[in-house]
């Protein structure tokens, strides 16, 4: 019996190593310790070039189908990885407010609201997915989760990231502001979206366990 755990073990540690779930493992360590960086001071170049090599390790779903390498490890981790790098990235506003509180104080309570939908809306698409994996449902990210995971890339790495790490005082500029506030609403409308099609799949699948 030890001997049929250990085999089974180590087969599943093997169909496991691939290039895309050791570029994910990669993004999740290097995002959680650039976190704990930055929320301990650290400012500059090097935390924003880290973001961005996090962003650019949501390439492992592209590699894993190119080289037809899926695995459910991948597919639990990935979406773990994603909401941790979006949902992280909240402290900058957070942080942020403080800046921006002293110029536009009555600005404060709608970009905290949009902030707070938000990240709501990514832990409950985070518990759809780990419901599916428990239920074992074919739960696959929709256009409209990758279109929002699109968005908060470009928000996070382009606008986000930039201004907090490197230029906090352009923080209060109303353009800033504006971008702050608008993009996010988009994020939060394809994360409803995305969270609607995850659960009409859910649906979908039950429906198919009781006709079997």
């Amino acid at each position: 019996m030890l001997k049929k755990f250990a085999n089974s073990t180590a087969n599943g540690l093997v169909n496991n190593f691939t290039i895309a779930n050791l570029l994910t493992i990669l993004g999740l360590i290097t995002d959680a310790w650039n976190n704990y960086l930055i929320c301990n001071g650290l400012r500059g170049w090097m935390p924003l070039l880290l973001v961005w090599f996090v962003a650019a390790s949501d390439l492992d779903g592209f590699i894993a189908r190119w080289r037809n390498a899926e695995t459910k490890l991948g597919g639990v981790m990935d979406p773990v990885r994603d909401k941790l790098f979006a949902c992280s990235k909240f402290y900058f506003l957070v942080s942020g407010f403080w800046i921006v509180k002293h110029t536009h104080p009555y600005l404060i309570p709608l970009i905290a609201v949009v902030y707070l939908f938000l990240a709501l809306a990514e832990a409950s698409l985070l518990l759809i997915g780990a419901y599916g994996v428990w239920k074992g449902y074919k739960v696959k990210p929709n256009k409209w989760g990758k279109s929002k995971m699109v968005w908060e890339c470009v928000l996070i790495c382009f606008i986000i990231s930039p201004l907090f790490l490197l230029f906090p005082e352009y923080l209060s500029h109303p353009v800033s502001l504006t971008v702050l506030i608008i993009m996010p609403i988009r994020c939060l409308y394809l994360a409803l979206k995305s969270i609607e099609g995850h659960w009409a799949e859910i649906e979908l699948e039950k429906s198919k366990n009781m006709q079997d």
